[in-house]
């Protein structure tokens, strides 16, 4: 046994609940853009809610790094993984 998940959604990625949380903020922020855009009557590419859903996005980076430095330690099998999966998305 590996010790850690690689089946599911980690058998696309390394960090799928991390992914999904990055296109949460996303998705918001483009709720924002069609609601800002609804009320001005003309399409509005950049909204102030995108520098909120930057940073966590930003976040999640450092984040994905100190629990994969964790994981390696304890798992000798983790470089193969990492090695094999991408990070966030299952492309890159």
């Amino acid at each position: 046994k590996a010790g850690f998940l690689r089946s599911g959604l980690f058998s696309i990625c390394r960090h799928p609940n991390y992914a999904a949380e990055q296109g949460m903020w996303i998705v918001m922020y483009m709720f924002a853009l069609n609601v800002a855009s609804q009320r001005a009557d003309e399409p509005i590419f950049v909204h102030w809610t995108g520098l909120g859903a930057l940073l966590l996005v930003l976040l999640f980076y450092p984040s994905s790094l100190l629990s994969e430095s964790i994981t390696a330690s304890k798992y000798a099998d983790y470089a193969a993984y990492q090695r094999s999966h991408c990070r966030f998305f299952p492309f890159g």
